[in-house]
């Protein structure tokens, strides 16, 4: 059973879990998705370190050709803050690879090409 929410911001949303999900299964997916968000955020952010020093640029350098903060490129790169989509792309298009490509899991030793 799937019930609708109004979040802080007045939009309505979807919410996920229904009353005839168990209390354990529920938590166990809110720790999970936790963990898969922080998983994805540091793939992210390491494809744009990797491609960002492959091209021998600053973090100064990626921002001011994508027209976004030096800080927030930072903060993406550390896997500390999310990326829209938009930004993604704009990142994506500065460095001249497929978005997809930042999205990608990488294994230790490989480089980016």
């Amino acid at each position: 059973m799937r019930s609708q929410a109004i979040r802080g911001d007045g939009v309505c949303g979807v919410t996920l879990y229904s009353r005839s999900i168990s209390p354990i299964v529920r938590k166990f997916r809110q720790n999970t998705e936790g963990i898969i968000d922080l998983k994805i955020r540091k793939i992210v952010g390491e494809n744009i370190r990797s491609f960002r020093t492959n091209l021998g640029w600053s973090q100064e350098k990626l921002g001011a050709e994508t027209g976004l903060h030096h800080d927030y490129i930072g903060r993406l790169e550390r896997g500390s803050e999310n990326v829209g989509i938009d930004n993604l792309i704009k990142i994506a298009e500065v460095l001249k690879v497929d978005p997809a490509d930042l999205l990608k899991e990488r294994f230790p030793g490989t480089k980016n090409e």
